[in-house]
Order: C-alpha cells, then structure tokens, then sequence
C-alpha cells in the first residue's frame, strides 16, 4: 500500500513538474529575448554619450554639456538597474530548468511542483508525507541500530586486546608463582 501511495504522488508530482519546466522554458524565452533587446537599447543609449565642448567656445557651452551629461548619466543608471533585473529574471528561470537529482536541493521548480500536488489532491498528499515520514523514522532506527552495533564492535575490539593482555598476565604471575613454589620446595 505506501508504494502505491508513493508510486501514485511520484507520478503526479513528475507530470506538475514538467509543467512547471515547461512553462520556464517559455517564459524564459521571452525573458532573454527581452535581455537581447534591452542590451540593443544600452548599446544605442552608449553612442548617444555627450561629447564635452571643445573648440573656442567651450566654457560657454559647459553648462548645457553639464545637463545634458547628467540627464545621459541617469538614463544610463536606469538602464544599467534594468539589465541587472533582465538577468537575475533569466537567472531564476535558469534554477527552474535545472534537472532535479537526488542531491537537488531547494530546486524551485520542485517545491512548486510540490504545491501544486498538494494543492490539487490534498488527500494523497498527506498519506505520501505520512508514508515518507514513516520511511524516514524507520531509516533513522536502522541507522541508530548500526551505529550501536558498530560501537559494540569498537568496543569489544578495544576490550580484546586489554583481555587478552590481563589473561596473559594472570598466567605469567601465575607460572611464576608456581615456579616460586616449585623453588620454596625443592630447598
């Protein structure tokens, strides 16, 4: 039964996750074709830079150089926030067309997809996280049980060798006391 369940969200969450995927890779199109045309527009916004005066009558025409430098200035910061905001748009939709692997964290596209099942079958939603949370419970018991049995192990090996060495102190004192003996009545 809980493979069924999960069997049955996998499958539901993989048909949202390609439409999620699917939607990103259209939107995305726009989003660079938007980047593509707005560099366009840096590009034309570039060779309209004022030049400054020069000839004879510079310092006359400094001040209209001066409004004109400030008013180019600014159009070319508003651009420059633009294309900064293009493409972290561009970026975000990136993340979303990653693939999602086992080792995929928070990938966007995911959660959503996520949500979307959730959203549209609540039910088996909540047997799925149910089923996986009792998956992982059961996991976590497994993993405790063997890393106990791998400290019994690493236990026991340390004990080995300090019984071993006790055992053969206990016969070494013990052949020497019998060879004491062995002396005390022979005299």
């Amino acid at each position: 039964m809980p493979e069924a369940i999960v069997q049955r969200w996998t499958a539901e969450h993989q048909r949202q996750l390609v439409a999620v995927q699917t939607k990103a890779r259209r939107i995305m199109g726009h989003a660079e074709g938007m980047e593509r045309r707005h560099l366009g527009t840096v590009q034309d916004h570039q060779r309209e830079r004022p030049m400054p005066p020069q000839g004879m009558f510079a310092a006359f025409k400094q001040a209209s150089y001066e409004v004109a430098w400030k008013t180019w200035e600014n159009a070319a910061d508003a651009l420059r926030r633009r294309a900064a905001q293009l493409a972290r748009r561009v970026e975000k939709l990136r993340d979303y067309l990653q693939p999602v692997t086992q080792h995929t964290l928070h990938h966007p596209g995911d959660r959503l997809a996520a949500e979307r099942v959730e959203r549209a079958q609540p039910d088996p939603a909540k047997a799925h996280a149910e089923v996986m949370r009792q998956q992982r419970v059961e996991q976590i018991a497994m993993e405790k049980a063997a890393f106990a049995e791998r400290v019994t192990q690493f236990e026991k090996a340390e004990q080995g060798p300090t019984e071993r060495a006790t055992k053969e102190r206990e016969k070494i004192r013990e052949q020497r006391e019998r060879e004491r003996d062995d002396r005390g009545r022979g005299r």
